[in-house]
């Protein structure tokens, strides 16, 4: 992108920029004339500060004026005015803010520039993919917390409850708190009945019902109280994110 000040496009050569026509950007007076910048003694040492790490900061060229290096652009744009000087500023911003276009007419710049675009391009593309991973691997977290706050809202769920809250199948939550250890499978109709420890610890209460048809059978039960779901969803959720892990390294 040209550097363009007040309306004025700032020719460019070599990486040096016209004097001449920065002088047009700041009103053409006759006291802000280049050449009389370029008299003073401080710009003089300025000019040979900078060539003296070989940089080239100054050229004459013939009927198109005298070129400077960026940081003298800037000097001069402060000996001319401080308003200057700030606009001459903000235009470099802009410039350097706005990605130039390749020269088409040469094509190892052309082919360069596109090879520039094309990374970036898969860097970005690359970014997304990743984030949408993220995303992915946070929805079973963000999904439980939901299940979860909506059960918590009672006072104990049986064990139907509790894994209908969770999502998970019956025979596949049984099999769960087998392997944790939590309940046992008592009797001849192998009923689940919690250990003892779940109890005395309040995660599992037990209790007497009856039946509410007309022969009103006495029956146990026991429930997960709010402490023993929030424990117990917490190990579900452990094993969840476990089994997604192994499942996501294998892939």
């Amino acid at each position: 992108m040209n550097l363009v000040i007040t309306d004025i496009s700032v020719r460019e050569a070599d990486g040096l920029f016209c004097l001449n026509d920065l002088h047009r950007a700041s009103g053409g007076a006759n006291k802000d004339r280049p050449s009389l910048w370029l008299e003073n003694q401080q710009a003089q040492k300025l000019v040979a500060e900078i060539e003296k790490a070989g940089i080239p900061a100054i050229q004459s060229k013939q009927g198109l004026g005298t070129f400077v290096c960026e940081d003298l652009v800037y000097a001069y744009a402060m000996w001319i005015s401080a308003a200057f000087h700030l606009k001459v500023i903000r235009a470099y911003r802009e410039r350097h803010s706005v990605p130039a276009l390749p020269n088409f007419a040469d094509p190892v710049s052309a082919a360069r520039a596109w090879a520039d675009a094309t990374e970036r391009e898969q860097k970005a593309r690359v970014l997304a993919q990743q984030q949408a991973r993220e995303l992915e691997a946070q929805k079973p977290a963000v999904e439980f917390v939901e299940r979860y706050t909506s059960a918590s809202k009672h006072d104990c769920l049986n064990f139907r409850d509790a894994a209908k809250a969770l999502h998970a199948s019956e025979p596949e939550f049984k099999q769960f708190l087998m392997d944790l250890g939590v309940v046992f499978l008592a009797g001849k109709r192998q009923r689940m009945e919690p250990y003892k420890t779940y109890i005395e610890t309040g995660r599992v209460e037990v209790g007497v019902g009856v039946t509410e048809d007309e022969r009103q059978y006495a029956f146990k039960y026991w429930k997960f109280t709010p402490k023993g779901f929030e424990w117990i969803a917490g190990k579900w959720m452990a094993r969840q994110l476990a089994e997604r892990d192994a499942r996501c390294a294998e892939a």
